[in-house]
């Protein structure tokens, strides 16, 4: 994303060129890629093997939400006043607490964060929401079956 706003967008919000608003969304951007880490491991891999989260998964995963919580506070966006490509990224990093049915009721500034920027992305359900056409179900038998794998080798 950067490079591309870099490439073909060089003057927009997406990811600004002022010093101290770049710097603002590139840690987020860094920040996010800790979120992703830390959701694979706590949520997505226990779900994929179909197994029960541990205490110390749940710890974990309720840890990195409720920091991402305060982090973003009563922001609209999470790095400044317009729409950025952290924004962006961060989105498709949670949005698989949504297609999950993860109750985030608990984390109310991300829920607000998460909710409001669903809603004003008019192509989020375009390239978020699965249809309904099983391809969903062959990816995460996929995961499934790539966890699997990776548990047997370590064993």
């Amino acid at each position: 994303m950067q490079y591309l706003c870099n490439r073909y967008a060089p003057d927009s919000p997406l990811y600004p060129t002022e010093p101290k608003k770049r710097a603002l969304v590139d840690r987020w951007l860094n920040y996010d890629l800790s979120v992703f880490s830390a959701l694979g491991e706590s949520l997505l891999r226990p779900k994929f093997m179909g197994l029960e989260m541990s205490e110390e998964n749940k710890t974990k995963f309720n840890d990195t939400i409720k920091l991402l919580d305060q982090l973003i506070g009563n922001n609209k966006y999470v790095a400044g006043s317009d729409l950025t490509i952290a924004d962006l990224s961060l989105l498709a990093t949670t949005n698989t607490l949504i297609v999950l049915g993860v109750d985030v009721s608990s984390y109310p500034n991300f829920k607000t964060w998460i909710t409001g920027l669903t809603k004003e992305l008019s192509y989020f359900d375009e390239i978020h929401k699965f249809k309904d056409d099983g391809l969903h179900k062959a990816y995460i038998a996929r995961m499934k079956a790539s966890f699997l794998e990776k548990l047997n080798k370590s064993q």
